[in-house]
C-alpha cells in the first residue's frame, strides 16, 4: 500500500480481514473525477518439497532412497505486506511437505531432525531439486523470496544416521554362544574381529577393545591389533569397508567369555565437499554408534601325557 509517491500507480487497498481490503476515505467535490484509487492483487505462493534418508551419505537424492514421514518442518518469514509469520507441519507418509496459500514474501524453512539423526552434507551436485538445503548445524535452509504466484519445490533435507557392527571369532569360529570351541589350557586362543559400517556416514576414531573376560574391570581391557580394511587409507571406516583386527591370549581353564566392543564418531564421507563440512568432519546431531559381540570357548585342562608330543629325533640305542 502506498509503495511510492505516485497516487496514480500505488495501491490503496489496505487488507482488513480474509480477502477483503479497503481504501482510504476519498472526499469528492461536485463534478470531481478521481482516477487514483487502485488495488494491486497478489496470487498465492507455495514453498515445499521433501525430506529423505540419504542412504549412501552423498548429499543427493538417489532413486532408491525413500522419504521420511513425520519430520517437523517450520516456516518463518515476512510477507510482502510486512506481516511476520510462522507455520509448521510434519512431513506426510512419503516425506513430502508443502506450505501453500502463502502471501508472497521472504521465508525460511527449518527442519527438525528426529532424535539421533542429523543432516547430510548440503549443496552437493548441480541440481537444487536433488540436493539437501538444510544447514547441518541449525536445520535451516537459506531464505527464499517468493513472488506473486511463484512455487518453489526445491527446499529439501537429507537425513543420515550412524551404525556399526562387530563380529568376533575364536580360532576362526563365530562362537557367539557357549560353549564354543574346546581349547587346551597352555595354548593360545586367537581372536579375530570384523567391523562393518551399517550407517549412512563414515566413522572416524574407530576404537575396538576387549574386556579380557572381566566385564566389571576395565583396567585389564586390551586393544586388538588393526590388520587391514582401510581401502583408501583415509582413516575413516567408510560405507562398504570391513576392518579386521586380531589378538592372542593364553587359554584359561573352564568356560570363558569375553566381549568385544566397538565405537566410532560419525563423519562426512569422502566424495562430499561443502565449506564448513568437509570429508572427515563430525556430523552434528548424529548419535555415535556402538556395538558389542561376545565370544566363547571352553578351556580343557589336560595331563602332560595327553598333550601332543614333539617328534623324537634322537638315535636309537
Amino acid at each position: 500500500v502506498n509503495a511510492n509517491a505516485s497516487d496514480t500507480t500505488a495501491s490503496d487497498a489496505v487488507p482488513t480481514s480474509g480477502t477483503l481490503a479497503r481504501s482510504q476515505v476519498v472526499p469528492l467535490a461536485p463534478g470531481e473525477y478521481n482516477a487514483t484509487i487502485a488495488a494491486g492483487l497478489l496470487r498465492a505462493a507455495r514453498l515445499g518439497d521433501f525430506v529423505w534418508r540419504d542412504g549412501n551419505g552423498n548429499g543427493i537424492q538417489d532413486a532408491t532412497e525413500a522419504g521420511v514421514p513425520n519430520v517437523k518442518v517450520v516456516l518463518t518469514g515476512t510477507d510482502a505486506l510486512g506481516n511476520p509469520g510462522s507455520l509448521s507441519q510434519n512431513t506426510d507418509g512419503s516425506g513430502g511437505y508443502l506450505f501453500d496459500n502463502l502471501v508472497p514474501g521472504s521465508y525460511t524453512v527449518t527442519f527438525h531432525a528426529p532424535t539421533g539423526l542429523g543432516f547430510t552434507v548440503p549443496d552437493q551436485g548441480a541440481d537444487d531439486a536433488r540436493d539437501s538445503a538444510a544447514n547441518p548445524n541449525s536445520g535451516a535452509a537459506p531464505t527464499v523470496t517468493l513472488g506473486s504466484g511463484q512455487t518453489n519445490r526445491t527446499i529439501d533435507a537429507g537425513l543420515v544416521g550412524a551404525g556399526v557392527d562387530i563380529i568376533k571369532f575364536v580360532n576362526g569360529q563365530d562362537a557367539h554362544a557357549p560353549a564354543g570351541p574346546t581349547l587346551v589350557v597352555g595354548t593360545n586362543a586367537t581372536f579375530t574381529y570384523e567391523v562393518r559400517n551399517t550407517g549412512n556416514v563414515s566413522l572416524a576414531a574407530v576404537a575396538v577393545r576387549d574386556d579380557n573376560g572381566t566385564p566389571g574391570n576395565a583396567a585389564d581391557d586390551f586393544t586388538p591389533t588393526f590388520t587391514g580394511g582401510d581401502a583408501n587409507g583415509n582413516n575413516l571406516l567408510d560405507l562398504g569397508e570391513v576392518w579386521t583386527y586380531s589378538a592372542t591370549r593364553p587359554v584359561v581353564a573352564g568356560q570363558y567369555t569375553n566381549i568385544a566392543v566397538v565405537n566410532g564418531t560419525p563423519a562426512y564421507p569422502p566424495g562430499t565437499n561443502t565449506p564448513g563440512f568437509p570429508p572427515g568432519s563430525t556430523v552434528p546431531g548424529v548419535t555415535p554408534p556402538s556395538d558389542n559381540d561376545p565370544a566363547n570357548y571352553f578351556g580343557e585342562q589336560r595331563d602332560h601325557g595327553d598333550l601332543p608330543s614333539p617328534l623324537y629325533s634322537g638315535v636309537l640305542g
